[in-house]
């Protein structure tokens, strides 16, 4: 916090230091006029400036007001009407599950089950009174000593709406957002339960649920549902990638996923979701009443194990662990969570190891009736993802060719040697054609992010040509000018220098040149680069194709030069007049 913030009041609350910074708004920790520490979030001009957010955030407050649940934090004050808007909160004391995460490791298997729990119980009681979070995700949770707290409900979707009025950009957490959302849905509760299972996911293993890179490359893998659960129990990971499913029909609903999470028998779905795992010989798979055994389960406060004998419902979905199961991957550097061990058939359970100084589990809220599911996997990981899946080629944009577009350009260029105004149609015409395949493969692209692939996307790309040809002859427009400038000024300095050894042909050449890469390298020409670069990808697949384009431009390009240097063309500027030169 800057020295000229600290101290300042707001609304009567003397600001202390700031705690974060946001697409909404920047939250500080401040005093009211008690001595009561709370979290007090001043909202971005653009939210206070416009009366449609003003209002429904009011709405919102309002309704957070009835809310009472120790996994949400309280609003207890809020300015909508100033030019200086905020929300006042109760001040969570404790870090982010992001920084937990980051600190002490992934959560373990009973960790997760509660972790899952106080956030649908805060979820619930949010819902009930109508309001939607809509961008839960690791950074707005808080990890009390209660349990998991929930920050920012309701907020997070008025200053989308302003935004959204003004920019028409939907905002969020790329991996955590709804791609319902993405592709224009109306937010509901539904939005905030896929949130849920990607904080899940991201709590359980300690990566973002659907990888990192570039933001495009996210939304290809959430449109495609691929999970990252590398290292999870068979059962929990897919009823987690059940949860994630890109179509709202497709996804497994909260109580099944606690229920998968907790070793408690579901609905039909569930069994069939849990079913899907492949049986592997010497495992147990969810559904093998006859594979069941005894295990001990370890005491909560880490005193000693308890055994319990399955029941026939329980066994639905309990797995075994048989000798030479590698445990759950876990971080070799850095504090770790405390690993519930497997139990051997006929073996003795082994207790569970504690760091010096942890809180146990009996210390956080718990759900009643529940039994910690195993922290390790009951089948081999042929079926799971080694790493951060990969996106699908037709959602990362082309590779970059710079030294084989650089050649070809140069030997473009080499038709004004000879053909001065054949090369300026030729370069005009390419740039536009190059633009309006780029602007094609955006649009479909675009549209593969926010519903997936579809078997008419082609079609629907090429229907859209003349609207993609029209921005693509605007979007060269700025670089063709300036390119045509460069050039001119380029051969206009060459011809008047007066040196013999500047032919026409080789001021001509030098001049294309220049202009060919000022309009080439020109901002709005992105799409024609874009469109070249995927036109290079079809025409040129491997890189011995690309090698020997590039060889054969070189000769063309080697051989022009000595005829230009050795036997000077006379420039022919048809189908363009000939234009006046320099004395």
């Amino acid at each position: 916090m800057t020295a000229q913030a600290s101290g300042r009041s707001v609304g009567g609350y003397r600001l202390v230091r700031t705690l974060g910074a946001g697409g909404m708004g920047t939250v500080h920790e401040a005093v009211d006029g008690e001595g009561r520490h709370v979290a007090i979030k001043l909202l971005h001009p653009h939210i206070g400036a416009d009366p449609q957010a003003r209002r429904r955030l009011a709405r919102e407050v309002a309704l957070l007001h009835r809310v009472r649940d120790a996994g949400v934090a309280r609003v207890l004050d809020a300015e909508v009407e100033d030019a200086e808007a905020f929300v006042v909160t109760e001040l969570v004391e404790g870090p982010t599950l992001e920084e937990d995460v980051a600190r002490d490791g992934p959560f373990d298997a009973e960790e997760l089950s509660v972790l899952a729990h106080g956030l649908a119980d805060a979820l619930r009681s949010i819902h009930a009174v109508g309001v939607v979070h809509r961008d839960l995700k690791p950074g707005n949770v808080m990890m009390s000593d209660t349990g998991p707290v929930v920050i920012d409900f309701g907020i997070a979707q008025v200053a989308d709406d302003a935004r959204l009025t003004q920019t028409g950009m939907v905002t969020g957490t790329p991996g955590y957002l709804d791609p319902e959302i993405i592709a224009g849905a109306e937010p509901g509760p539904a939005c905030d339960w896929w949130g849920w299972a990607a904080v899940l996911v991201f709590a359980a293993t300690g990566r973002p649920p659907f990888g990192r890179g570039p933001t495009d490359a996210v939304l290809a893998r959430v449109a495609t549902g691929q999970v990252d659960t590398a290292g999870l129990p068979a059962g929990t990971a897919r009823a987690l990638t059940a949860a994630l499913a890109a179509r709202p029909g497709d996804r497994l609903g909260p109580d099944d996923v606690l229920a998968a999470l907790d070793g408690r028998p579901g609905s039909a779905e569930l069994t069939r979701v849990l079913a899907a795992a492949p049986r592997v010989p010497g495992h147990a798979a969810p559904g093998d009443p006859e594979e069941w055994r005894t295990r001990a389960l370890p005491d909560v406060a880490g005193a000693g194990p308890a055994t319990r004998t399955l029941g026939a419902a329980e066994a639905a979905t309990a797995p075994v662990y048989p000798p030479g199961v590698p445990p759950v991957p876990r971080r070799e550097d850095g504090p770790r969570r405390p690993v519930e061990q497997p139990t051997w058939p006929g073996g003795a359970p082994v207790e569970p190891q504690v760091r010096p100084g942890q809180v146990g589990p009996a210390a956080r809220w718990a759900p009643p009736e529940r039994w910690a599911p195993p922290a390790h996997d009951t089948h081999p990981q042929e079926w799971a993802p080694e790493g951060p899946p990969v996106a699908p080629r037709w959602a990362v944009p082309p590779r970059r060719r710079s030294l084989l577009v650089g050649v070809v350009g140069l030997g473009v260029a080499a038709i004004a040697t000879s053909y001065p105004g054949v090369f300026l149609l030729v370069a005009a015409v390419a740039l536009v054609l190059t633009a309006t395949a780029g602007w094609a493969g955006r649009s479909r692209r675009t549209a593969r992010l926010r519903r997936g692939p579809r078997p008419g996307d082609d079609a629907r790309m090429l229907a859209g040509v003349p609207w993609h040809l029209l921005r693509g002859l605007l979007s060269v427009v700025p670089g063709l000018v300036l390119g045509l400038l460069t050039g001119a000024a380029a051969w206009w300095v060459g011809i008047s220098a007066g040196d013999p050894r500047l032919t026409p042909p080789l001021v001509l050449w030098g001049a294309a040149a220049a202009a060919l890469g000022v309009a080439w390298l020109t901002p709005t020409t992105l799409p024609a680069r874009e469109g070249a670069r995927a036109a290079v990808d079809v025409l040129t697949p491997t890189a011995g194709f690309r090698a020997l384009l590039a060889v054969l431009v070189l000769v063309v390009v080697v051989a022009v030069a000595a005829v230009v240097l050795l036997a000077p063309p006379s420039p022919t500027w048809a189908p363009l007049p000939e234009p006046a030169w320099p004395r």
